[in-house]
């Protein structure tokens, strides 16, 4: 529901679109710095959506690690499903894959890219969905 929302929002709002000038780059900087993620606040005054202001900080945000997983970050990513999911030790990602599918739990990834410290919410999704084999299966379907 939220995805056809904000594909509605860039249809029909006149928001800028498209590449990110140098000026704009600094002025979003700079409003990040005024504002921090108040990205509504932002958004107003650059004439982009709030979406398009987050994504483009965060490309050059240096406070994620990027690239490939450690062994130890992929299994504090683990105890933190487990922990939230309040399932034991012996329940493998592939189980947890499926348990939040067939139930329908909604994963609060913003949480838990928090407790990681060095993941966004996306990369701790996406690794999730890697390493339960959820991935695959939206591979396959397609």
């Amino acid at each position: 529901v939220q995805s056809v929302y904000r594909h509605g929002m860039r249809i029909m709002h006149p928001f800028k679109r498209g590449v990110w000038t140098a000026e704009e780059l600094l002025q979003l900087r700079s409003l990040v710095l005024q504002h921090g993620n108040k990205w509504a606040e932002i958004a107003a005054k650059m004439n982009r959506s709030s979406d398009s202001c987050r994504d483009k900080h965060r490309e050059f945000c240096s406070d994620y690690t990027r690239g490939r997983w450690n062994e130890e970050e992929t299994k504090k990513l683990e105890k933190l499903l487990r922990d939230y999911l309040k399932v034991g030790d012996d329940m493998d990602m592939a189980q947890m894959g499926k348990l939040v599918e067939s139930k329908g739990v909604t994963v609060p990834w913003e949480l838990l890219s928090k407790k990681m410290g060095s993941r966004s919410r996306l990369a701790c999704f996406k690794r999730f969905e890697m390493l339960s084999g959820i991935y695959q299966k939206k591979a396959s379907s397609r």
